[in-house]
């Protein structure tokens, strides 16, 4: 009887090991409008000064709708953070960025931002990306960050 509660406890401990894979698929909203920023005086990160050459800006519906054209390519998004779930003993982790045109998933190796930040993000499309089991269709790697509260 107690070989089998040991073994009994042992399953459930592996069990809770597993992770499923899982299939996160980036979502599209409908269009709305862009949101505004203002560009900096002098300009001192990369982030900056493309934010300044790029006015009318890349939304993640653009990647969304062609995500092909922009495999590989580095690109610079502008949105709202929500951080994913976070992967022990993986150095990458996903947060959610939304732009009001839809959603995308970027890997990062650095902390993840705040709930809610407004943040600017330049990084590497990559088509599909997986981390641990959880596999995503459209994701951008991220290569820079700059955080707004």
């Amino acid at each position: 009887m107690r070989l089998a509660v040991v073994l009994f406890l042992i399953m459930l401990i592996l069990a809770g090991c597993v992770e499923k894979e899982e299939a996160v698929v980036a979502t599209e909203k409908k269009p709305a409008p862009p949101l505004v920023e203002e560009a900096p005086e002098a300009p001192e990160t990369q982030l900056q000064k493309e934010k300044v050459e790029k006015k009318a800006g890349l939304t993640i519906a653009d990647i969304l709708n062609n995500p092909a054209a922009y495999e590989g390519k580095e690109v610079t998004l502008r949105g709202r953070a929500t951080p994913g779930l976070a992967f022990e003993f993986v150095d990458e982790q996903p947060y959610l960025l939304s732009d009001g045109t839809g959603e995308i998933w970027v890997i990062t190796r650095a902390m993840m931002p705040m709930q809610g930040a407004e943040v600017t993000v330049r990084g590497e499309v990559v088509v599909p990306y997986q981390i641990k089991g959880r596999h995503y269709e459209v994701a951008i790697i991220e290569i820079d960050r700059e955080e707004e509260y």
